[in-house]
Formats: structure tokens, C-alpha cells, sequence
């Protein structure tokens, strides 16, 4: 696919796939807060594998994540300023969870009928406790709603945490 932001360039590496909501998800990086942007899945499919570009729907900042510390920034001189940049998405099988890792932590937020994914993202996350992993890159949650993380180191730890119930907000 060949897709174009409406607001210029941007570098992004989290990118989640909603079946049930049709929609493809990809949040920015490098931006002070973190933009979320939409495509319909319908229309990926149906221009996949031509010469069409389509144009991705801002739908937001996500202001939620919280900035590096002053702690952070002391302990990780050289990245700690990066510690909040998304590095990954994933969304549940159930459609009901979506999980997010940036550099320095991960994060969970509750999907419902009043709570759509920028409201999710702003309003709902929920801080995963994970020990430190340089290049924290992956996440992704499993039909039970079991939550991974890993890094992008080799010989790295393939981390799991089991999500809690899905009534909470």
C-alpha cells in the first residue's frame, strides 16, 4: 500500500489491524504527542497490490503517554528523551484490547461501544509493569488476552503478561 499523511511526512512503527471495526490504525513516533491516524480496511483491500495511493484520516493527539522523567532522563541519558516515542501495536483477537509499547513501557486500554481508539488511547491506559528492555519494539496480546513484549535485540526475552479482566477502565 502506498499511503500518504494529510499533515506531511511522519515516522511511525505502530500500526494495529481492526477487523471488526474495519479500520487500520498507525500512531506517529517522532511527535511530541504521538498522532493517530486511520484507514478503512475496506478500502486497503481493495486498492492492494495496485498503483493508488490513498490518504490516511488524522483522527488525533494522543496526550496520554506520559513524558520522560527527570529520573528517566538521569538514568538514560542518551535515549531517555525517547522513552515515550509508540515503537509498537497490536490490537486482541476479541478486538476488545489494545496493547502499546513505547521505548520505555508498555501499555493496555479497554475498547467498548463508548470508547473508541483515540478515546482509548487518551483516556484508558493502563501502565503494564515490564522490566527495562533496550529497543522495546514489540507487542502483541493473544486470544486469552495474555500481553507479550520483546525487544529487537538478539537473544531477547519474549516477556508475557496476563491482561486483567475486560471490564476494566
Amino acid at each position: 500500500l502506498t499511503l500518504i499523511y494529510p499533515d506531511g511526512a511522519r515516522d511511525a512503527e505502530s500500526m494495529a489491524v481492526d477487523a471488526r471495526g474495519n479500520a487500520i490504525y498507525i500512531l506517529s513516533k517522532r511527535d511530541s504527542e504521538p498522532r493517530l491516524y486511520q484507514l478503512p480496511l475496506d478500502e486497503a483491500l481493495r486498492v492492494s497490490g495496485t498503483d493508488q495511493t490513498l490518504t490516511l484520516t488524522l483522527l488525533g493527539n494522543i496526550t496520554s503517554i506520559p513524558t520522560p522523567t527527570p529520573l528517566e532522563l538521569s538514568l538514560f541519558p542518551k535515549y531517555g528523551q525517547f522513552r515515550n516515542q509508540p515503537t509498537a501495536m497490536s490490537l486482541s483477537a476479541d478486538g476488545n484490547i489494545i496493547g502499546l509499547m513505547t521505548y520505555g513501557d508498555a501499555y493496555r486500554s479497554v475498547l467498548g461501544p463508548d470508547r473508541d481508539w483515540l478515546a482509548a488511547l487518551n483516556g484508558g491506559l493502563v501502565s503494564v509493569e515490564v522490566p527495562f528492555l533496550p529497543q522495546a519494539e514489540t507487542i502483541a496480546i493473544d486470544a486469552e488476552q495474555t500481553l507479550y513484549v520483546t525487544t529487537e535485540q538478539q537473544g531477547a526475552p519474549l516477556l508475557a503478561f496476563r491482561a486483567q479482566s475486560k471490564t476494566e477502565q
